[in-house]
């Protein structure tokens, strides 16, 4: 709910510090400039990352731009997955996520120059970093070791952007870039034109002594893909025993010896995704050089992933039945049942921030610094559902045959015909909704060093105080649930809203069954025209009260750091102090309710860098570090949903009164600098001790509502639970192999490898402790290597990226229903022309080896497999 009145006020105090050892005052001064040997591309990127690491007082691994302002990969999520220890959480093959030694994304700190990015995650922490366009970019740092002056919910790591600036260059900047492509998926519904993309970036300076800075830069992007999506009805499977009787409660612990695994049904998403995303930045900066630097900047991006998704079931109408010719791949289902759905959301994410900030050096080795800042997240979600159903008394029409002993079911129909017959599917519902969240922040900044940059020997300190206001909004502004409810709306048939078009399953699913495609503006005319006949199943008494909450964070942070500088090694300390009021508000069975609560921690830090050779380092490093829980956990509402289709019933609540996760993090890297080749060589091993470890607890029961048997599914987060998480680390960056044969003179390449291990105990539903193997989305063993070729003009760029099986969902009712994403690999391409003119050209390739995701059961067995393809693009770049 940011006014701008409180943008205004932001310019108007503006001040700031970067998230970086490097202070803005050392970016900006002014160097003579030599006759070099111009270094471009993918060795230009690898050359200044390799010093910013080098540079770090932190143990950290960077990203940065080349000479065009591009990164590496096709965004800064995508970009940051190179490096060791970086995995993602993707959606259709698109990464949104950063995901850092195995501590999901929510654990991270995001920052551009320092100052914090709003939330855009429903419920949670993170950030959408695909919002982020990558012509912003200068350089991003994953800093995997903490300090005190850095924010202490850096749990997972911190992750510092810092954006162009004007002085980095002589005179007037511009590289624009543009660029068509498109995905082998184009098998849907609707028109699939190629994808557009541009971006540009200007800067320049100004003033009788170029004190005056302007960088301005923008962004666009429009893309559609399809995704595939078979498997198993929900991911479900029932064991019968050799008696013949069904094993109620799903789970194999409580099977018999010899019991038969049976499939609920299988079941078809088809996903069609357009994304659209768009970004402006600007800034202007003033600097008296060596002494005053100050900037004021502001940025809007957006992204909206506008998703339609057509879905087909085809399962067992009454599940306590036993098949019949039951073995233990195979059986025969009398009475099946089908439906047809189609999904549309729309779900957008915005982030605007203005910053103020500056950086003042008063005397010989004194430093001012401060940043204030105002900042906004948002998501909307519309989201609509609409089905057709075969429910009737007696479904032997859609009756079929099984065969287990592939990835998925495969299922024959009995009846093919009555399957392809619209006028069995009659209407069963209508299901709108509007999801939003809204986060403010404003943060306030100011911090003294004396003697503490990078490079001072002797005695340094460093000290500040921030204050920061978050406040997350979270509301369902409409659900609605519409049934036919006469004659006419119940007469309603699939075959009067159906699209001519026809996609065949793989035949290892379906066998002669093609896909029904829901016209779904047929449908939602039928709807409108008739509404008055539909009853409409949600209370809306409440007004969607039930959903609405508020949460507050008020942090006040003091800090206090000492280092010590010799001729070969570094020495620092310090603590963090931090104190956080939480104000929790919403309602609770229709009554407004606020809760407070709070906590106040000491964050201990210590690092020691010490050079054993003018290119051999060793790191060690020790700090506390804190993970605040989840808007949806901190929520004092609880929610309740019932569906009489499925028979289940969910019941979820937040807990106000949890406390932070803590977490105790130990470093050790050696790294070996190659100035031969601008390269690095580079070992580490870490470890975290977490306590205060939040789970949301889930209990499963059979309840009995009307004389019908419901499953009821109770879930509310705990701090009940510790972890403990080691790995290591190992990444070499080779800017050339002259040294191996002259003839690979104009090769490089980056490689990185990271093992984690983990140990997670929860607390099982009957009280009992269970060990698990590893935290959710952590995988074991993240590797990359990207090979560059760049003779003369022309570049060409191989990338392999590697991640093992993860975690993805715990149950603590019963191992039965935890699920994991299988290992996965992928291989992109780029290769690029530069003409004498300044201009470029370009082609990448995306996911070349049609790498597809399977989501797998505990027992073995394939839920369902995200088949997203490749995709392309071939575009132009001007540099000025």
């Amino acid at each position: 709910m940011t006014t701008s009145k409180s943008y205004a006020c932001a310019l108007l105090t503006g001040a700031s510090i970067l998230a970086y050892s490097a202070p803005a005052i050392a970016q900006t001064s002014e160097t003579p400039v030599e006759d070099v040997i111009v270094v471009t591309g993918a060795r230009l990127q690898n050359q200044r990352a390799v010093e910013q690491k080098r540079d770090a007082d932190v143990i950290a691994d960077f990203i940065t731009a080349d000479d065009v302002g591009a990164l590496p990969d096709f965004s800064v999520a995508e970009a940051l997955t190179r490096i060791a220890g970086v995995s993602t959480e993707d959606r259709n093959g698109d990464t949104e996520f950063v995901v850092i030694r195995g501590l999901r994304s929510d654990f991270n700190y995001l920052s551009i120059d320092g100052a914090i990015v709003p939330s855009t995650r429903n419920n949670g922490r993170a950030t959408q970093l695909s919002v982020i366009p990558s012509y912003v970019i200068d350089v991003t740092g994953v800093q995997k070791s903490f300090s005190a002056d850095m924010d202490g919910n850096s749990l997972g790591g911190n992750i510092a952007v810092r954006t162009r600036s004007a002085f980095n260059t002589d005179g007037v900047y511009f590289a624009a870039r543009g660029a068509l492509g498109g995905s082998d998926h184009t098998d849907a519904p609707g028109d699939h034109d190629l994808g557009t993309r541009g971006d540009f970036a200007f800067t320049t300076t100004f003033g009788d002594q170029d004190q005056f800075g302007l960088v301005l830069s923008g962004s666009y992007l429009n893309a559609t893909n399809d995704t595939w999506l078979p498997g198993v009805s929900w991911n479900e499977y029932d064991f019968f025993n050799p008696d013949g009787s069904r094993v109620s409660s799903a789970r194999y612990e409580d099977a018999e010896p010899g019991a038969t695994l049976v499939p609920h049904g299988v079941q078809a998403y088809q996903y069609t995704n357009e994304i659209e995303r768009q970004g402006i930045f600007g800034k202007f900066e003033y600097q008296r050089p060596g002494t005053f630097y100050a900037a004021i900047s502001g940025y809007w991006f957006e992204e909206t992933d506008t998703e339609q998704r057509w879905d087909n079931a085809l399962f067992r109408n009454r599940r306590g039945n036993i098949p019949g010719n039951l073995t233990p791949t195979s059986g025969e289902v009398m009475e099946g049942r089908v439906y047809s759905q189609y999904f549309l959301q729309g779900d957008t994410n915005t982030l605007s921030s203005v910053t103020g900030r500056f950086d003042w050096t008063p005397g010989e080795n004194h430093v001012l610094s401060g940043l204030i800042t105002r900042a906004q997240g948002e998501r909307e979600n519309p989201f609509y559902q609409i089905r057709f159903d075969t429910t009737t008394a007696n479904e032997t029409r859609m009756g079929f045959t099984y065969d287990i002993s592939g990835q998925y079911p495969q299922l024959t129909l009995t009846n093919p015909e009555n399957y392809l017959n619209g006028a069995l599917y009659t209407a069963v519902f209508y299901r709108p909704r509007l999801d939003i969240n809204e986060q403010d922040a404003f943060q306030f900044k100011l911090d003294y060093g004396f003697n503490a940059e990078s490079g001072d020997l002797g005695w340094g300190l460093q000290t500040g105080l921030s204050y920061r206001t978050d406040e997350r909004f979270q509301d369902q502004l409409f659900d609605h649930d519409y049934r036919p409810n006469s004659a006419n709306t119940r007469a309603f048939s699939m075959d009067q809203a159906l699209l001519d078009f026809a996609h065949e399953f793989d035949p290892n699913l379906f066998t002669n069954a093609p896909q029904h495609f829901i016209d779904h503006d047929a449908y939602l005319n039928f709807f409108e025209a008739t509404q008055a006949e539909w009853d409409d199943r949600k209370d809306q008494d409440d007004e969607g009260l039930s959903s609405e909450f508020t949460v507050q964070e008020d942090i006040t942070a003091l800090y206090l750091q000492a280092r010590y500088a010799g001729e070969n090694y570094v020495l620092r300390a310090g603590v963090r102090y931090e104190d956080t009021d939480v104000d929790s508000s919403g309602y609770r069975s229709l009554q407004f309710v606020r809760e407070s609560g709070g906590y106040e921690e000491f964050l201990p830090s210590a690092s020691a860098i010490y050079d054993v050779t003018d290119n051999l380092r060793l790191r060690a490093a020790y700090s506390r570090t804190l993970g605040r829980g989840e808007y949806d956990d901190l929520a004092v509402l609880g929610s309740m949903s019932m569906d009489d289709t499925m028979q289940t019933i969910s019941i979820s609540s937040g807990n106000p009164d949890l406390q932070p996760r803590l977490s105790d993090n130990f470093d050790l890297s050696v790294e070996y600098y190659m100035p031969s080749v601008d390269g690095v060589i580079s070992a580490g091993v870490f470890a975290k001790e977490i306590d205060n470890e939040i789970f949301t607890r889930s209990t499963r029961r059979n309840v009995m509502v009307g004389g019908v048997e419901y499953l009821e599914t109770r879930r509310q987060p705990d701090n009940a639970n510790s972890a403990e998480l080691s790995g290591i680390e190992i990444g070499a960056t080779i800017n050339s192999l002259d040294w191996i044969s002259p003839y690979l003179a104009d090769v490089g390449f980056t490689a990185n490898y990271a093992h984690i291990d983990s140990s997670f105990t929860i607390e099982m539903s009957n009280g009992v402790e269970r060990d698990l193997s590893g935290l959710l989305y952590q995988p074991s063993n993240i590797a990359n290597l990207a090979v560059f070729w760049a003779p003369g003009d022309f570049e060409f760029r191989a990338a392999w990226k590697y991640r093992d099986d993860y975690l993805i969902s715990v149950s603590s009712s019963s191992p039965t229903f935890d699920e994991h994403i299988n290992d996965q690999t992928w291989i992109d391409l780029r290769a690029r022309y530069n003409f004498d003119n300044g201009f470029k050209v370009f082609a990448e390739a995306r996911n070349v080896g049609d790498n597809a995701q399977d989501r797998q059961l505990s027992y073995g067995r394939t839920a369902w497999t995200r088949d997203y393809g490749r995709s392309a693009w071939v575009g132009l770049i001007y540099k000025y």
